[in-house]
């Protein structure tokens, strides 16, 4: 089934709240969200943090990283988005509401570049265009692994993650 742009705005909205509160919890992460149009300009919020759900991430096993968006599919061009947008983000953190993978944006950015071949790079949407990892790949290229359901995590030192 797919959602409209508003709905998938509004489950991601509410999966940002549910993980700002889980990093609160298992890490200890403090995240002061932007709430405003002008702020949310300059991220998701103060720390740089970026929150995505991946609904199907179970279902596919692998992982949707955007790269550019439209908010509308009449819109003739994507602008940059997720890891590709301008803005203060240093991390991603994408998952559902049992996982979610954390990463440096710099090395997804270097993945996107690189294209590794067991990276795939689904026909875009109409609102949406990206790749995706599989979740044998993210388990190894991600900084923590939260498991939200455990309320534990796995961190990595860089030296010990998967390099491209």
């Amino acid at each position: 089934m797919t959602l409209s742009y508003e709905e998938n705005l509004r489950l991601g909205k509410e999966y940002e709240q549910f993980v700002t509160e889980k990093l609160q919890a298992v890490l200890g992460w403090t995240l002061t969200r932007f709430h405003t149009k002008w702020t949310q300009l300059r991220g998701e919020n103060k720390e740089g943090i970026e929150i995505k759900y991946d609904r199907l991430m179970q279902k596919f096993k692998r992982i949707y990283i955007e790269v550019a968006e439209k908010t509308n599919s009449s819109n003739t061009k994507f602008a940059p988005s997720g890891i590709m947008r301008d803005d203060n983000s240093k991390m991603l953190v994408i998952g559902d509401y049992d996982k979610a993978y954390i990463f440096d944006i710099i090395d997804l950015r270097l993945m996107y570049k690189k294209r590794p071949k067991w990276l795939y790079y689904p026909q875009p949407t109409k609102t949406s265009m990206g790749f995706c990892i599989p979740l044998s790949q993210a388990r190894k290229l991600a900084a923590y692994v939260v498991d939200f359901r455990a309320n534990n995590f796995m961190y990595k030192e860089p030296e010990k993650r998967l390099r491209l």
